[in-house]
């Protein structure tokens, strides 16, 4: 049963089907029920909207719960790249904070 919150981020992308963050927030929010429905919506943010920032950290992050740490690690990078195209440092921080202890944790 999908949650008010659910419902209504459906309402919003009726309403604005090119929305970006509504989307993420969806994706967000789908996690909380299904995390295979919510790494499938992240994936298609990614796939759809490139330049959304935030979707790399959270999919890499759920790449890592999820065993997948060369993707997660690639994903993480592909953020890197956009955040410094972006001039984002803290997103450029974050994601390179998450690199390295990927990688100090399990060198690929």
């Amino acid at each position: 049963m999908k949650s008010p919150r659910h419902l209504q981020l459906e309402a919003f992308l009726a309403e604005d089907p090119d929305d970006p963050f509504t989307h993420y927030a969806l994706a967000l929010e789908m996690l909380k029920d299904d995390v295979q429905e919510g790494l499938s919506k992240m994936e298609w943010l990614l796939e759809h909207h490139p330049g959304y920032l935030a979707t790399y950290y959270q999919l890499g992050k759920l790449y890592e719960a999820a065993g997948r740490t060369n993707e997660a690690i690639e994903t993480y990078r592909n953020g890197m790249l956009l955040a410094t195209l972006q001039q984002n440092k803290h997103a450029f921080g974050e994601l390179k904070g998450a690199v390295d202890e990927l990688e100090e944790n399990d060198p690929v």
